[in-house]
């Protein structure tokens, strides 16, 4: 029951955001905002890949334990060791290899919330504001000046 109170906690804050950026973001800077945040979505969904390259190209240094981590020595013929085989592995190795349940959950909010918001603003650019010229006609007078 934790985590779905956390959850909805983590929803909330998403919606209060994008309730003020729909509030705070003029109309002429929406759509930069929109693609601003499809962007942010973008590298949000690509955070779990990006943490398992920077891993294998630089991992983490642990201290393991021979008996505690259940380590294997592979010997070649003459007694070198050339593998080690990690049968218990301590946990902040397997925090780069899998994600918990709740950040999975916590991140399709976050994408589902914030692309979202990116439609509204997205629509309210092409929407603008009543009473202005049309912006995909060349030279149209404002509806006012034309009497209509």
């Amino acid at each position: 029951m934790g985590e779905l109170v956390w959850l909805a906690m983590y929803l909330a804050g998403w919606v209060v955001l994008a309730a003020a950026l729909l509030f705070f973001v003029p109309r002429r800077a929406s759509r930069a905002w929109a693609t601003g945040l499809l962007v942010f979505v973008a590298l949000g969904n690509l955070a779990p890949i990006i943490g398992v390259v920077v891993a294998s190209f630089s991992p983490p240094r642990v201290y393991l334990q021979t008996e505690k981590d259940g380590l294997e020595f592979n010997r070649d013929a003459s007694g070198k060791v050339f593998g080690v085989w990690v049968n218990n592995p301590p946990p902040e190795i397997l925090t780069y290899l899998q994600s918990p349940v709740d950040r999975t959950w916590a991140n399709a909010l976050a994408t589902i919330t914030l692309t979202l918001t990116a439609l509204v603003l997205w629509r309210r650019v092409a929407l603008g504001p009543p009473g202005m010229a049309n912006a995909d006609v060349a030279d149209s007078p404002p509806r006012s000046a034309a009497g209509v």
